[in-house]
């Protein structure tokens, strides 16, 4: 989705908190904060997935418009909230939409500074059953972006096309979701322990 503001600031000052989007952050006992900072109507069911993923287990951030047309680019999001808790945690991996016109095999795209995790996270996703891939088109690679804001510097950025949020968001695909969460959730440990 493209961007009608610059900065967040812009953001801010053009649209009502509580009326266009709200921000909740949930700090867990956790050194891994997992983040959703588009969820609502900009990129609909990422904050479906990224509940699933944090479970009772790791912090979440959930960042959701509620009006359409609302979007801050990842490494412009400088919502206060969002900054504060992901400085409070280690590593930060962040929830994301992207069309379909990616790739008609891939669903996941993965991206990132946190080398180790995204390799991890490409590991059980891709023994979980789903196509991945390396993220070549929104890398997640600049330092002010959200999923590098944890206190180590490096995260970790998951770009999930619409055709699986579709296939996630839907109730009767819970197991699916369950599936992609527990995945997502291995790699994390497996790459922190």
């Amino acid at each position: 989705m493209a961007d009608r503001f610059k900065t967040y600031a812009e953001f801010v000052k053009k649209t009502r908190e509580g009326v266009d989007w709200r921000a909740t952050p949930y700090e867990r006992q956790s050194n891994i904060l997992v983040a959703a900072p588009h969820a609502g109507r900009a990129e609909p069911y990422t904050g479906q997935i990224a509940k699933a993923i944090a479970g009772a287990a790791y912090s979440l951030y959930l960042f959701e418009t509620l009006s359409a047309g609302l979007h801050v680019t990842s490494h412009r999001f400088q919502e206060p909230r969002a900054l504060d808790l992901a400085s409070r945690h280690s590593k930060v991996l962040t929830i994301h939409g992207c069309d379909n016109r990616r790739s008609a095999s891939c669903d996941v795209f993965v991206g990132g500074l946190d080398k180790d995790l995204c390799n991890a996270v490409m590991t059980e996703l891709r023994r979980a059953g789903f196509g991945v891939a390396v993220d070549r088109w929104t890398p997640g690679k600049q330092t002010l972006n959200i999923c590098n804001r944890g206190s180590s510097g490096v995260g970790v950025q998951l770009e999930i096309n619409r055709r699986l949020r579709n296939r996630l968001g839907c109730r009767e695909n819970a197991l699916l979701l369950r599936k992609f969460a527990r995945a997502v959730r291995r790699a994390i440990k497996n790459s922190t322990a």
